[in-house]
């Protein structure tokens, strides 16, 4: 069978199209036509700020900071040490401030999730400028990266999933930046399991790990 060249041209040209799109798209095939995101690391490599990669999102999740779409989490290199929650002498009241904002600003709950953290974090210091916890995180400079946060108890979580592939050992708790009562903030036991949140008086000792999103 003969075809003419414009039946022939339009078959290329269909066939280009199909090609292109499909390179475009998510393989799965869901019809959405958006991009397919690929990621360029894996959990344990060392991340831009000379951290190791803990938490990979292929669709993506907002950082509520900034409004950011992003998808990966990195820790920091190291432990910032032991220390408050907020700054040694604040009363119950400037504490109690700290977590109302926070729940207003970010949601009841809601400031636990991933992508929270570095909002968190911003809020706590507006109130308390030195809150060792989350000082020690957004002073952190390491790897050419000054955008390090204190992390909310979910991405905390992630964090205890990975902790052989990052090298954590031993059994530290850390500290989030979620709230939880009237002078009680949130932290992680790694000695603990998935979902085993404790609570502890914003001015018990803790260990502090900063984490950055991008």
């Amino acid at each position: 069978m003969k075809y003419s060249n414009f039946i022939v041209l339009g078959m290329v040209v269909a066939m280009l199209a199909f090609v292109f799109v499909g390179c475009e798209t998510d393989p799965g095939g869901g019809g959405t036509g958006t991009a397919y995101w690929m990621p360029e690391y894996t959990i344990g490599d060392s991340g831009p700020g000379g951290g190791k990669i803990f938490y990979i999102d292929q669709e993506g999740f907002t950082n509520t900071y900034d409004g950011s779409t992003c998808h990966y989490l990195e820790v920091a290199p190291s432990d910032s040490g032991s220390c408050t929650w907020i700054t040694q002498g604040y009363d119950s009241v400037a504490a109690n401030n700290i977590m109302a904002d926070i729940r207003d600003e970010t949601g009841w709950d809601e400031e636990k999730v991933i992508g929270t953290g570095k909002k968190n974090t911003q809020i706590i210091l507006s109130h308390d400028p030195t809150a060792p916890a989350a000082y020690a995180c957004v002073t952190l400079n390491t790897g050419g990266k000054n955008d390090w946060f204190l992390p909310s108890i979910y991405e905390l979580e992630k964090l205890l999933l990975c902790r052989t592939a990052i090298g954590i050992t031993g059994e530290p708790t850390y500290w989030s930046s979620s709230v939880y009562t009237f002078y009680e903030s949130q932290y992680m036991d790694f000695a603990g399991s998935v979902g085993n949140y404790k609570t502890g008086d914003v001015d018990d000792l803790h260990h502090v790990r900063a984490v950055r999103a991008f």
